[in-house]
């Protein structure tokens, strides 16, 4: 996800919780077509890659990028290890991770044919589960996209299974975004002032989305709340009723079992019970804070 502005977390269509959705990506009316003068220009076309091979992952980098490419096996087997334990689950297959030195390249990449804006400073790739992140200039930020995509990876593997997925792109799954970035967010750590501060005024205002509208963020302006929103959910089913429900709630998705069916069975109170009983959980939080100042 990028880390640009307030519209950093906006992704492509084939990161979205459903298997349904893929199917406009695999069968578009004019296969990857372009509107007339959106083509996708490349000016970095002499890039040498190369790899380094770690335990799990094979990180793909051209000359430029070695010393951010060494720093990055190191960031990315830490949240292997992390990840792994959070899920109970490990990939039996190598994870291909790209990295990029600049936005400005990361942006021309060739892994997807689809234009990224700015707001979008990294991808999962659903298909191979190619992870593709740039450096903006913080390493802090981009530890934690790294650690947010390789959330994705894993998420892939558990609904659509490893290697190339093929067939089972077409599996009739449906995991709702508040589920699938909330929960890469919430693994990544990826909490922060403006993050808390955008989620109080919400939450003072009663601004914040019902879960309806967070199956997908497509149609949201405000896309940077809806992710932080749903960091905030997840975060509270883990302080709650424990870190080891997140990804018992996404396996249950990901057999097929609707979220207020998986969220019952698992937590024991409704999908709407849930989200009131945060919202409530948050509001107590602030109002303690602010009466403490």
């Amino acid at each position: 996800m990028g880390y640009f502005s307030c519209d950093r977390f906006r992704r492509l269509p084939v990161w979205a919780g459903t298997g349904v959705l893929l199917l406009s990506l695999l069968f578009p009316s004019k296969p990857w077509a372009l509107e007339f003068g959106a083509n996708k220009v490349r000016y970095h076309t002499d890039h040498r890659w190369k790899i380094f091979e770690t335990e799990h992952f094979d990180i793909y980098y051209y000359q430029e990028c070695e010393p951010l490419a060494r720093l990055a096996t190191q960031y990315a087997e830490n949240a292997f290890r992390e990840t792994a334990k959070i899920f109970d689950f490990v990939p039996k297959t190598r994870i291909p991770v790209f990295i990029y030195g600049t936005p400005q390249e990361f942006q021309e990449t060739n892994i997807t044919p689809e234009l990224l804006p700015e707001g979008v400073g990294g991808f999962t790739e659903v298909f191979k589960n190619r992870i593709v992140v740039p450096m903006d200039g913080s390493y802090y930020e981009f530890e934690k996209v790294l650690h947010h995509e390789l959330t994705h990876a894993f998420q892939y593997d558990l609904i659509y299974g490893e290697g190339w997925r093929s067939v089972n792109l077409f599996k009739a799954v449906f995991v709702p975004n508040w589920m699938i970035e909330g929960m890469a967010e919430w693994n990544a750590r990826h909490w922060d002032p403006q993050g808390e501060m955008v989620l109080r005024d919400a939450i003072l205002n009663d601004q914040t989305f019902p879960l309806s509208l967070l199956d997908s963020f497509d149609h949201f302006q405000q896309v940077y709340m809806a992710y932080k929103e749903s960091e905030s959910l997840l975060d509270y089913v883990s302080q709650v009723y424990g870190p080891e429900k997140v990804p018992l709630l996404l396996k249950r998705m990901a057999a097929n079992q609707q979220p207020d069916s998986a969220v019952k069975a698992e937590l024991g109170v409704t999908l709407d019970e849930l989200y009131g009983n945060w919202k409530f959980f948050l509001r107590s939080q602030t109002w303690s804070r602010i009466n403490g100042m």
